[in-house]
């Protein structure tokens, strides 16, 4: 036997729970006794009493503790069953599941090593349902987008395998149904979108489903009408094909009603009858084609009947166009039946093949004949801006009209480089492709563009020419008789005989030295005129006096005066006698002195008049 405190612990706790029992039972044993004793049993009939006592107690005795051993014994050998059962279904769900665990410690009380691994496989359990549960659900929903979409199924597969799911595996599988969910609900916005196009071009078209395929999409029942990829494609190519027809039969329809108006316009058709015919065909419907066709044909019996009218009409209209592309007298005239009184058939087909090439080679080019007409009209503006800078009005700026005019002008400047940059460059890679020039009003476009800014620049040079013209004749004026002042000022009159009488309107300390010089008797006689644009107050008798010494002095000098030379200078910064002037070289020798020293002087301001006085030589030469 084992002498394990905890097991003798325990059988002493059984003893005493026996000696209890005993305590308990001796009220029975008295009661006995007494019985007996009121038997008057003797001893010898007592002792066999209390043999059969002892037997019938051992065995119930036995027979009871017997049954509680093995009834533990078996509880013992389930437990330890169940925990061999769960550590088995624990390592199989750990494998499954790609999980890992810790097994409890061997020391452990073998109930609870039970409990122990019966709640770790409980939570296993619990989480595989949950995970083949997922499962099922997102396989029925693959089901269900796989028939919508026509695809092949992907978790079903898996999902008939049995085999348990990771997590990882059903994240990718819901990521498969939310891109599934996503194509679908696209590929269903697409679907109608595309039905009402289809259908807006069979009503316009007047056609209707041809096949199985066009009739459900034309019911909109996307449960018959799969929204595979094909099945998309086939919508795209029917709305292609349809949009095509269309196009074709518009652009049939623009040709139509574009030679109606034309044969209406020759004819004189009347207005109410275009209009009423426009509105009863409108667009272009297959009936609005057919109603054009007939008036076409209509019109063209009455063409034949109006030949001459119409050949004039066609001749007026192809002036028009002749206008439009910028044709020349010469190019016209290369048109030789437009110029003759020929009207026959040929001549009308003639003239309406013309017709139409021209219009042709119009819209072939629009887009060159659109960038010559904004460059056109860009130039012009250029020049009104140009013009209008010389012009004093434009100053008076009512309701900021100027500055207005100052934002457009550097708008000009800025792009019309730009057209004139991509214009030539268009027109070069024309004139490559086609190895001929461009040519408007009879001359190559590229040509008239250089010319065009050749006489600008000679128009600039000469008005700069001009202003210096004029600069350098107001120069002289003032050299020979003094500046004019802007404003008039009032001056006191100075007595005759003083140098004062031709004082510049500047006050400059040359001009003030020179007054201390008496003038020459000749330079006073010259001097006697007032100065224009100066006022003089004068008393009466002042002036009495003033007019009878000015007029004896005419009368003096009237014959001297006669050989004063109109070129003589006569300015307060030099000697102003006649003997002083010397003859003409010596007045170049003194300008070009003047000039090289203004040309090394440090001041600005001879620096600036630099440029007068060699205007001055060079127009003295």
């Amino acid at each position: 036997m084992d002498d394990n405190p905890l097991i003798e612990g325990e059988v002493d706790v059984l003893i005493n729970k026996v000696n209890s029992v005993l305590e308990s039972s001796k009220s029975f044993l008295r009661q006995l006794a007494l019985v007996w004793n009121d038997l008057g049993l003797c001893e010898a009939q007592r002792q066999p009493r209390r043999d059969e006592f002892e037997k019938h107690l051992m065995k119930e005795h036995t027979e009871l503790l017997s049954a509680m051993v093995e009834e533990e014994e078996k509880m013992k050998q389930k437990i330890i069953a169940d925990v061999d059962e769960y550590k088995v279904e624990l390592d199989n769900l750990c494998i499954e599941m790609k999980r890992t665990y810790e097994m409890p410690n061997e020391d452990l009380p073998l109930v609870t090593k039970a409990k122990f691994l019966k709640s770790k496989v409980d939570s296993l359990r619990t989480e595989k349902h949950e995970r083949m549960k997922r499962l099922k659900r997102l396989a029925e929903m693959e089901i269900a987008l796989c028939e919508i979409l026509g695809e092949p199924t992907t978790i079903i597969p898996f999902y008939k395998s049995k085999e348990l799911p990771t997590e990882d595996k059903l994240k990718d599988f819901l990521d498969i149904i939310q891109t599934m969910e996503t194509r679908k609900t696209a590929n269903q916005t697409t679907f109608f979108a595309m039905r009402e196009k289809i259908m807006a071009l069979w009503s316009v078209l007047e056609t209707e489903p041809s096949n199985q395929k066009q009739q459900y999409i034309l019911d909109g029942d996307i449960t018959k009408y799969v929204l595979c990829q094909e099945n998309m494609d086939y919508l795209n190519e029917l709305h292609l094909e349809l949009e095509k027809e269309y196009s074709q039969l518009e652009f049939k329809a623009a040709a139509l009603r574009e030679k109606v108006t034309s044969l209406w316009s020759r004819l004189a058709i009347p207005v109410e009858e275009r209009d009423e015919f426009n509105q009863m065909y409108p667009g272009s419907h297959a009936k609005t084609i057919k109603a054009l066709d007939k008036e076409l044909q209509r019109l063209a019996v009455l063409k034949r009947q109006n030949l001459q009218r119409f050949i004039e009409a066609t001749r007026s209209e192809l002036e028009k166009v002749w206008a439009r592309c910028y044709y020349g007298e010469q190019q016209k005239r290369e048109f030789v039946p437009a110029f003759t009184d020929d009207y026959s058939d040929d001549a009308l087909s003639a003239h309406e093949s013309e017709l139409d090439k021209i219009k042709g080679f119009y819209e072939d080019h629009k887009d060159i004949f659109k960038l010559i007409e904004k460059r056109e009209e860009m130039w012009s503006k250029m020049l009104q801006f140009e013009a209008n800078a010389s012009n004093p009005s434009r100053f008076e700026n009512r309701g900021g009209k100027l500055l207005k005019e100052e934002k457009a002008r550097k708008a000009i400047e800025k792009e019309l480089p730009k057209v004139e940059k991509e214009l030539e460059s268009t027109l070069l890679q024309w004139e490559k492709d086609w190895e001929r020039h461009f040519v408007l009003n009879d001359c190559r476009y590229l040509d008239i563009i250089t010319e065009q800014r050749q006489e600008r620049q000679k128009k600039k040079v000469d008005e700069k020419q001009k202003r210096l013209k004029t600069k350098v004749e107001t120069t002289i004026a003032e050299m020979m008789y003094g500046s004019k002042p802007a404003t008039p000022v009032k001056r006191k009159l100075v007595a005759v005989g003083t140098s004062s009488c031709m004082a510049s309107p500047i006050n400059s300390p040359l001009s003030k030295k020179l007054r201390k010089v008496a003038p020459s008797p000749l330079m006073q006689s010259t001097m006697q005129t007032r100065p224009k644009g100066i006022k003089r107050r004068l008393s009466k008798g002042k002036k009495r006096n003033s007019i009878a010494r000015r007029n004896a002095s005419r009368r003096v000098l009237s014959s001297k005066n006669s050989i004063i030379p109109e070129e003589s200078y006569i300015t307060q910064g030099f000697d102003l006698t006649i003997a002083s002037t010397g003859n003409y070289s010596d007045f170049q020798k003194g300008l070009q002195r003047g000039l090289s020293e203004a040309r090394t002087a440090r001041s600005s301001v001879l620096q600036k008049n630099a440029s007068t006085l060699s205007c001055l030589t060079a127009g003295t030469k």
